[in-house]
């Protein structure tokens, strides 16, 4: 989900997430490996730029270079040369340096842990990447609702900091309660490390294996 830097939120229909107990939500960190790196080089920041390995592969390319039809994987490096600033990641051995992407990827989920332990009790939270979050919400959910029954949650998508895009089931209080949540999360990382993240309720097959992943996590 291309979001031009603001954070984004989808909800997507007709997922099992709305007829089973479980509610799982994934964070997804925008053009990780670009932002890693344009933190480190602020002289590349608001300009087009086109991130390469070591072997002149594109894996990464900011959104500037985006706006302007640059891929990763679809567009050629002498095509992105002509649009964009080419930049190198550094490295060795013929090999990019990963300690960046790692410590920013540990910034990330501290930040993630520290907001869910002192607001969120009983969310889990699973890192299976450098820049994606999995989160499991129905714990927090149902106590919260269940001290809170009459709550009027006050949520309107369209005035919402985030995109909203789905269907009316955001009227339902447990699904518009961990969007709330999910939202509060993109913020808080965003104004902690500077990383803007997309988010969303999983596709079936993902939630089926969301599903085992934090089942073995509870276990």
């Amino acid at each position: 989900m291309a979001n031009n830097g603001n954070a984004q939120v989808r909800v997507q229909g007709d997922s099992p997430i709305y007829s089973g107990k479980e509610i799982y939500s994934v964070i997804d960190i925008d053009s990780f490996e670009a932002m890693v790196h344009t933190q480190i080089h602020p002289e590349l920041k608001g300009i087009p730029v086109v991130f390469v390995n070591k072997q002149n592969v594109i894996i990464a390319v900011n959104y500037q270079a985006k706006d302007l039809g640059v891929s990763r994987g679809r567009t050629k490096l002498h095509v992105a040369q002509k649009i964009a600033t080419i930049f190198e990641i550094p490295g060795k051995d013929g090999k990019s340096d990963q300690k960046p992407a790692v410590l920013a990827s540990f910034k990330i989920e501290m930040c993630v842990r520290s907001l869910v332990k002192n607001q969120f009790p009983g969310v889990l939270v699973s890192m299976k990447s450098k820049d994606e979050i999995y989160f499991e919400l129905s714990e927090y959910v149902d106590h919260f609702l269940k001290h809170n029954p009459s709550i009027e949650l006050n949520f309107h998508p369209h005035k919402s900091k985030t995109v909203w895009m789905g269907r009316s089931s955001l009227n339902d209080k447990r699904i518009a309660l961990a969007a709330m949540v999910t939202e509060t999360i993109l913020q808080k990382i965003k104004e902690d490390t500077g990383f803007v993240g997309s988010a969303g309720f999983p596709f079936p097959l993902l939630w089926l294996k969301l599903r085992v992943v934090m089942t073995n996590q509870m276990e």
